[in-house]
């Protein structure tokens, strides 16, 4: 029995319909920005999405990126019915290896995140990479937690 043949039937289907959109080397075989941006995006859609969480206030604002103050970050925070005032805080940084990757994207996660926790999680949606050199990303997803963030 090949490798192929011990996957689990259901785990198979997923890789072919993964495989289907980004070519057998996967996300890191695409080698324009812009494309491997929208595969992303097409995977994210295939993504079961959040189901309706009476129990998990969400929140969009934006913030001025600490590094390029005439930039405004998308910022999205998720706060648990219930918790306390002031909660803890979980950052939350969404995948993609700071080229792709969405908030909405991995919504369920954090989602969930706040839910086994009680914690306000709280994510950034950065400017990516490579338009956005190092460290756009990181400072803007650190600098989400300053203090002008509203309660």
């Amino acid at each position: 029995m090949d490798a192929e043949e011990r996957i689990d039937p259901q785990v198979r289907a997923r890789l072919d319909q993964y495989l289907g959109l980004v070519g057998p080397q996967g996300l890191s075989g695409i080698g324009s920005i812009t494309a491997r941006r929208q595969r992303q995006a097409e995977l994210s859609d295939l993504r079961p999405k959040a189901a309706a969480h009476h129990d998990v206030d969400v929140r969009d604002f934006s913030v001025r990126s600490g590094t390029s103050p005439h930039t405004a970050v998308q910022v999205r925070a998720y706060r648990p019915a219930g918790s306390a005032v002031p909660a803890s805080c979980i950052c939350y940084a969404h995948g993609g290896g700071l080229v792709t990757g969405s908030i909405a994207g991995d919504e369920v996660k954090a989602v969930e995140l706040a839910q086994a926790t009680d914690c306000v999680v709280v994510s950034v949606e950065y400017r990516p990479a490579p338009e956005n050199p190092c460290p756009a990303a990181v400072d803007d997803r650190g600098f989400h937690l300053d203090s002008r963030m509203p309660a």
